[in-house]
């Protein structure tokens, strides 16, 4: 299941949630969880993020994961991502 962000037009409120694509317009019927007004949550659109193994629990950057970073970094110009993180 993928996150999703949504955002609170009415006190620019911003979150994400962990939910299956069926269910993925959920919280645009939901009150906004920051001021509660219902009916001003929009889903945002997002670029994929990769994942960070630290952040999912790894105690150790997997061997390779450098690598990989890197790769997908020199075969599309213009990202943003920076392969010296794991240093």
């Amino acid at each position: 299941m993928p996150f999703y962000e949504y955002k609170c037009s009415e006190c620019s409120h911003e979150f994400e949630e962990f939910k299956s694509i069926a269910k993925y317009d959920e919280p645009l019927k939901e009150p906004c969880p920051s001021c509660f007004h219902v009916g001003y949550i929009a889903r945002l659109i997002s670029n994929t993020k990769i994942c960070d193994p630290v952040a999912v629990g790894a105690r150790k950057v997997p061997g390779g994961y450098k690598e990989v970073i890197k790769n997908i970094k020199n075969s599309h110009p213009g990202n943003t991502l920076d392969e010296n993180v794991w240093s």
